[in-house]
């Protein structure tokens, strides 16, 4: 559910978006303290946050015109990555007694990163970007994946 926001600004949009998946992320917290089943709420979070992480990468981050925000880009990129993993080892662990700790990491990771993008980025978007984005319509492709992806060597690479 998506908070009142400019729909204009791709920067309120995303900012939003990152305070439903901090709740989101919560519930599922709360869920694995309580002892109950979280997977139901994790896999809520999970999707918003693949389908943020896509739009991102395949539409917010291409438009960003100012060559100077490279850098800071690649390195939230793979931090997606990161995040990705993170989505992924929780997902294996549900249950057990390393769900909170792979959750403390997630959560840690996200106010890094969501701190990157709403102190300059988003903004960075929003100065290249002239049409709205509807982030409840955007449709992660089967298979997709962040653009920096482990290859076969351990490392990351960006992935054509």
């Amino acid at each position: 559910m998506m908070r009142d926001v400019d729909e204009n600004k791709v920067s309120s949009v995303m900012i939003s978006d990152h305070a439903e998946e901090e709740d989101l992320l919560i519930q599922v917290e709360e869920a694995v303290e309580r002892g109950e089943d979280a997977l139901p709420k994790f896999e809520i979070l999970e999707a918003n946050l693949k389908r943020h992480i896509y739009a991102e990468e395949e539409i917010l981050f291409p438009r960003i015109e100012d060559g100077s925000w490279r850098p800071v880009v690649e390195e939230l990129m793979n931090q997606h990555c990161a995040i990705w993993d993170g989505l992924r080892e929780f997902k294996s662990n549900v249950g057990t007694s390393e769900a909170p700790k792979v959750l403390n990491r997630l959560y840690s990771l996200l106010k890094v990163h969501n701190s990157i993008e709403e102190g300059g980025v988003y903004g960075a978007v929003d100065d290249s970007m002239t049409t709205p984005l509807d982030l409840e319509r955007v449709e992660v492709p089967l298979g997709w994946e962040p653009l920096f992806t482990i290859n076969g060597a351990g490392l990351r690479s960006r992935r054509y």
